[in-house]
């Protein structure tokens, strides 16, 4: 009787040794694993942070290239000038490619800067489609002060945009750019540019 008592003390322990050893041994290259799964999705997201951050600099750098509110007023004085007067909306460069390809993966950005990133590319899409509007021969037909309100939203669309791309980098954990704004001389080439449908 006590022969089996004292065997089976023995036996228990080293059954519990070696579930022990067995979890730790399941355990260890999980962690490990793990570990590695959140490296490379912290080197993910650190890699979309940059990549989405360079691509809105480069918008933002064209926002500024022009005082968009001495813009509209030096085309607002045009159309007074001469009611037939239509501003030319060229076919922007900007593009969305970065954050089309990464639009799978935002959850892996920091929580505060989804939603900025999502509402800027929602608000460039909406400059987009309101300037294909601008193009239309519809544009041209409507009355002289309706072109000009029009025009008007449209280019507080584009600052609305900037102060969005400008905050959606900041919570991206970039610095602002800060682009030198056109002069006077730029300013009357890029009206120039501009060039009237009639």
């Amino acid at each position: 009787m006590w022969e089996w008592q004292a065997w089976i003390g023995p036996a228990i322990i080293a059954a519990v040794i070696s579930a022990f050893v067995t979890a730790f041994g399941w355990f260890v290259p999980y962690w490990r694993e793990q570990r590695k799964e959140e490296a490379r999705k912290a080197q993910r997201a650190a890699d979309m942070r940059r990549a989405l951050s360079a691509e809105i600099a480069s918008h933002l750098s064209r926002y500024e290239e022009v005082d968009l509110h001495r813009h509209f007023d030096v085309m607002a004085k045009a159309i007074d000038a001469d009611p037939s007067y239509t501003p030319f909306v060229p076919r922007d460069a900007l593009n969305a490619r970065v954050y089309h390809a990464m639009l799978a993966d935002l959850t892996l950005l920091p929580e505060d800067a989804i939603d900025p990133v999502v509402s800027y590319y929602a608000q460039l899409d909406c400059v987009r489609c309101f300037a294909e509007d601008l193009r239309s021969p519809e544009y041209a037909s409507v009355s002289v002060e309706r072109r000009k309100l029009m025009y008007e939203h449209f280019i507080g669309m584009k600052i609305y945009a900037a102060d969005l791309a400008r905050t959606a980098r900041a919570r991206l954990g970039c610095p602002s750019v800060s682009i030198p704004v056109a002069g006077s001389d730029a300013e009357e080439r890029a009206s120039a540019t501009s060039a009237s449908r009639t």
